[in-house]
């Protein structure tokens, strides 16, 4: 009866950022701006991540976020 890590502790540095961005509402676009990286270095980070925490959209991203970690 582990206690299971909190889900973006399993993402490297980057891939953390460019998910907590999307929770913030950030656009595509403006992710890229912010972390001052490529449109397709957005996207890239953003498709490693859903395949590491196992999901395929956003709605998806949200929902794991929201559920309890214990």
């Amino acid at each position: 009866v582990g206690k299971r890590e909190p889900p973006f502790d399993r993402l490297p540095p980057r891939e953390r950022e460019v998910c907590e961005r999307i929770l913030l509402g950030y656009t595509s676009i403006g992710i890229g701006l912010d972390l001052h990286i490529a449109l397709s270095s957005v996207l890239t980070y953003r498709k490693r991540a859903y395949q590491k925490l196992g999901i395929s959209s956003q709605n998806q991203l949200f929902a794991l976020c929201l559920r309890p970690h214990t």
